[in-house]
């Protein structure tokens, strides 16, 4: 007798969006007390920085929002890293203190800081929060990230004499699975080793 039988399953995709750069870039005070030029100089990865010069204690939280992210809806946010360049100009002197995740234009509550704190050096590095499993203390959803008020902050503190710090670029990458809006296969067989596989959904 010819059997026939039916296997739906669906094909989850791994994938990192970005890094990408911001569209727009801005400033807030954050309990922060020195602001930073030309903040609008971190939309480009092009070796002219936004800078606080000759200063210390704690800077505003420099903003990077509106990365232009497509995520394919029905995908699950794994993780979200933020990468930037900066340098300062004596050393021993600015290090990174926070990075706040920015969900539709509101900074987050609990900073990605911790292990990511780390002290500036005098040659262009580049720094790191987050991670491809990290989710910044909080949930997201795919219209979170794809929103145009999604992105990142960073504020520096320095407790020495003052320094010049700059910061060139911000960068940001969204890793995502996939799900039941991805590719879905359907296999069909047939008996005797006889099968077909059909994609029923996506590319």
């Amino acid at each position: 007798m010819k059997k026939l039988w039916l296997l739906a399953c669906i094909l989850f995709v791994f994938t990192t969006a970005g890094p990408n750069l911001p569209g727009t870039a801005s400033t807030e005070a954050f309990g922060g007390t020195s602001d930073w030029t030309d903040p609008n100089n971190i939309l480009a990865d092009d070796g002219i920085p936004t800078q606080v010069a000759n200063g210390n204690g704690t800077t505003y939280l420099l903003k990077a929002t509106n990365f232009g992210f497509s995520i394919p809806a029905g995908s699950t946010i794994n993780g979200i890293t933020g990468t930037w360049e900066a340098s300062v100009t004596i050393g021993v002197s600015w290090r990174n203190v926070d990075q706040h995740a920015i969900k539709a234009g509101v900074v987050g509550g609990t900073p990605d800081g911790g292990a990511n704190q780390q002290d500036l050096t005098t040659s262009y590095a580049v720094y790191t929060a987050g991670g491809t499993t990290d989710n910044w203390n909080t949930t997201w959803t795919v219209s979170d990230v794809n929103n145009s008020g999604f992105g990142f902050g960073i504020s520096c503190e320095n407790a020495n004499d003052p320094d010049d710090l700059s910061v060139d670029y911000m960068k940001l990458a969204v890793d995502y699975t996939e799900g039941a809006s991805g590719r879905t296969h359907r296999v069909i067989g047939y008996g005797r080793g006889i099968t077909k596989d059909i994609i029923t959904k996506g590319n």
